[in-house]
């Protein structure tokens, strides 16, 4: 997972130093709130998911091999790894929380809506390849449930159903920034006065 959290962390920081290069300079004076506002919402992401994951495979008695180890939970580890993911939130969330009101709490003509619809831009297709990939892995082992190919893998079922639920949730809200954002600026306000 931490590759992962490198490589999301990576390429904003890429795609916000190629927006803020290519787009007028005054577009993009939130560019930074919105860029932070994405890495610590990946980490959100990966903190609150996991957690729930985690919880699961504890109470259902599964081994955590979702998360490469093959043996049982000992209390202890479970309990570390609960504790892990709940420091993360709460760091991560405030973060979050401050750059993303900051860039969002202001009137609507002083938005910098082009930095809002490139950040709702990049979460979208971001969380999309995640609803494809983890959303076909939970229709799939659901398919072959009820086809009696196989039986449900509580082990499975605790890493794709709340990375699915979660990532449609985070598309679906981003989805509605993006339309509010594409309209101001067809509308011609694009925050830039």
């Amino acid at each position: 997972m931490e590759s992962i959290i490198f490589t999301v962390v990576i390429l904003a920081l890429l795609g916000g130093l190629i927006y803020l290069v290519f787009v007028h300079p005054k577009g993009g004076r939130d560019a930074y709130f919105y860029i932070v506002a994405f890495i610590t919402l990946a980490i959100l992401f990966w903190a609150v998911t996991d957690l729930v994951r985690v919880v699961w495979e504890m109470k259902w008695g599964v081994s955590g091999y979702s998360s490469g180890y093959t043996y049982p939970y000992r209390g202890d580890q479970g309990l570390r790894r609960i504790s892990m993911r709940l420091s993360t939130f709460l760091v991560t969330f405030p973060i979050w929380a401050f750059h993303w009101f900051k860039a969002s709490l202001k009137p609507a003509e002083k938005i910098d809506w082009l930095s809002r619809k490139t950040y709702a831009l990049v979460v979208l297709v971001l969380t999309a390849f995640l609803v494809l990939g983890c959303g076909t892995g939970l229709v799939y082992r659901g398919m072959n449930a009820l086809l009696g190919v196989e039986a449900a893998n509580d082990n499975v079922m605790a890493f794709l159903v709340p990375y699915s639920l979660a990532g449609l949730g985070v598309w679906a809200m981003h989805y509605m920034a993006w339309r509010e954002a594409n309209g101001k600026i067809e509308a011609g306000i694009t925050g830039k006065e």
